[in-house]
């Protein structure tokens, strides 16, 4: 990439902060609440509970041969602190790619 390009890849305003922000939360939310709650709404629930364990289980096979996910039956799930963490910049990676044409046009 060249220096100009990374710098607008890395620069935040407001916009692109929102956009941040919000990526992270649908995330975290749907990974933590689509396993659990998906299930009991009706008719859309098993896309909500299946999308919850993708994006749960989906650090944990990419990030597998670290040693921070320990596996189960459906896939791998974080072990303790560190697996949380690796799960979280993988995810803040993910977001920072994804809200990249909310960036700045000059940085």
């Amino acid at each position: 990439m060249q220096p100009r390009r990374l710098a607008r890849f890395l620069a935040f305003d407001r916009r692109r902060t929102i956009a941040f922000v919000s990526i992270l939360v649908g995330i975290f939310a749907l990974g933590f609440f689509g396993v659990s709650a998906g299930i009991f709404i009706p008719l859309i629930g098993g896309v909500f509970f299946l999308a919850g364990l993708f994006v749960w289980y989906v650090p944990g096979v990419l990030f597998g041969w670290t040693g921070f996910f320990e596996y189960h039956e459906f896939g791998a799930a974080p072990a303790g602190v560190p697996g949380y963490v690796v799960m979280l910049l993988f995810y803040g990676a993910v977001a920072v790619v994804a809200s990249w044409p909310f960036a700045p046009k000059r940085a």
